[in-house]
């Protein structure tokens, strides 16, 4: 049976009877608290028993103190004479403990227990306040790319995944803050009354969130495509994990050493941004040799649906093909550029061609998809003759057999080698160096509708 339990701590930063209720039932079932630091709770199994708790701020106190300072020893001393034990204690919050069944109230006045609470979210609230605005833009930013560019943003998981952060970040940011202000108000109000108002958090927020996080990372890991980006994530969440380790660990460090809070908050410091400058440095340096040796290069996953050779019969001997793959539950996105290679002579003069296949999963985004890809080019070209676009898409005379629509674009009167292909979940974008025949088109539509 084990005799330690750690839990990651959940409780808003000013909700002390959340935190007093939650241990005095972790006592009921025999866990007592040991150690506290500001991201784990430690406790040792003790006998069950119904104890009381009290939670109380020093805000004077850093938690980059060796220890405790003379008036909060004064404080712990007064508290011990009142019947409360100091269970454990981090920086400016202390918690006590009590077996008598009704100890005398360790707060007596509601309106210093207010400002202290008040006092210790000071420091606090400015992140609320940056990380509610910077959810905010970064999550409104990415609904409006759901509705009006949804292609590069659902078929790719990492930019699923960073969408989602962003969503839950404004959602427990904005509603933490609505609850502290709320208790804030209402406690500034029974102060005047002789009363203290009980704190209410979102604990049980803040453990969905970080499950919600958990499940998007793992489904982040299992279902990005292109290679290599695996072992990336695992290399960016390895690196995060190391510098939050090392960083807590030189601090605790320095504290068992009993340096001063000044320099143990200088080194943390640091420490923390010479770490973390090394880290992402050796990620985005891995990043950018995997792309320079084509480590991450997708030719050797996919065979191309179409060749120029198909189209024209030209010799494709010295041509690449360069190839992007984005998958996801909602879309995938598959893109084929096939030209000569820059060193092949006379490169500039060899028919090239370059398409997109775009598979819908989910028949909700198939408009939206399309509306995409049919505004794509509104903003290219001179705005300043005629009415509309300079680039536009018209239906086609003749459709491919099998293709439910087809469009060719025109710039001002004028057809060029550019096509949009739809048939019932997949639209496909096609632009060639040369005009298609009837013949050339039927069969590139046979061949990227298969």
């Amino acid at each position: 049976m084990r005799q330690k339990r750690r839990e990651i701590v959940t409780f808003s930063p000013y909700d002390l009877t959340g935190m007093e209720r939650h241990l005095e039932r972790m006592s009921e079932k025999g866990w007592m608290l040991d150690s506290i630091t500001n991201l784990i709770w430690t406790y040792r199994r003790t006998e069950p028993r119904r104890r009381k708790f009290a939670v109380a701020y020093y805000p004077l106190n850093s938690e980059f103190a060796p220890g405790p300072s003379e008036a909060q020893l004064d404080f712990q001393e007064f508290c011990t004479h009142a019947g409360w034990e100091l269970a454990a204690a981090s920086g400016p919050m202390q918690i006590f403990f009590s077996e008598e069944e009704d100890p005398t109230p360790l707060h007596t006045d509601p309106d210093t227990q207010r400002r202290t609470v008040e006092r210790a979210m000071k420091k606090t609230m400015p992140f609320y306040v940056i990380f509610a605005l910077l959810g905010l833009w970064q999550g409104g930013s990415w609904c409006w790319k759901v509705l009006h560019e949804p292609i590069d943003l659902l078929a790719n998981p990492i930019n699923l995944f960073s969408g989602f952060l962003w969503l839950l970040l404004v959602v427990y940011t904005v509603s933490d803050l609505t609850l502290y202000l709320t208790w804030r108000h209402r406690a500034r109000r029974a102060a005047r009354e002789g009363r203290f108002i009980p704190t209410r958090g979102c604990r049980w927020l803040t453990v969905l969130v970080l499950a919600a996080v958990a499940l998007a990372v793992v489904f982040c890991l299992l279902t990005v495509r292109l290679p290599g980006m695996q072992l990336t994530m695992l290399a960016m969440l390895a690196a995060i994990l190391l510098l939050i380790v090392v960083v807590n660990g030189t601090k605790w460090y320095l504290k068992r050493k009993q340096v001063s809070a000044g320099v143990n908050r200088a080194v943390t410091l640091t420490v923390d941004l010479v770490l973390a400058f090394v880290l992402m440095g050796g990620v985005t340096f891995g990043l950018l040799h995997a792309f320079r040796t084509d480590a991450f290069s997708l030719e050797s996953h996919l065979t191309p649906p179409l060749k120029v050779e198909e189209l024209t019969g030209a010799d494709t001997t010295d041509y690449v093909i360069r190839t992007r793959l984005e998958e996801s539950v909602f879309l995938a996105q598959r893109s084929y550029d096939h030209r000569p290679d820059y060193d092949a002579e006379d490169w500039g003069k060899k028919p090239h061609m370059d398409y997109t296949i775009v598979e819908v999963r989910l028949p909700a985004l198939y408009s939206l998809c399309f509306k995409q890809l049919w505004h794509e080019y509104d903003d290219w070209g001179p705005h300043d003759e005629g009415d509309g676009p300079y680039y536009a898409y018209r239906p086609m005379d003749t459709v491919p057999a099998g293709v439910s629509a087809a469009y060719q674009q025109w710039a001002y009167g004028e057809p060029n080698e550019r096509y949009l292909l739809c048939w019932e979940d997949r639209l496909v974008t096609l632009e060639t160096s040369w005009p298609l025949t009837v013949e050339q088109l039927s069969l590139a539509a046979e061949k990227l509708g298969a």
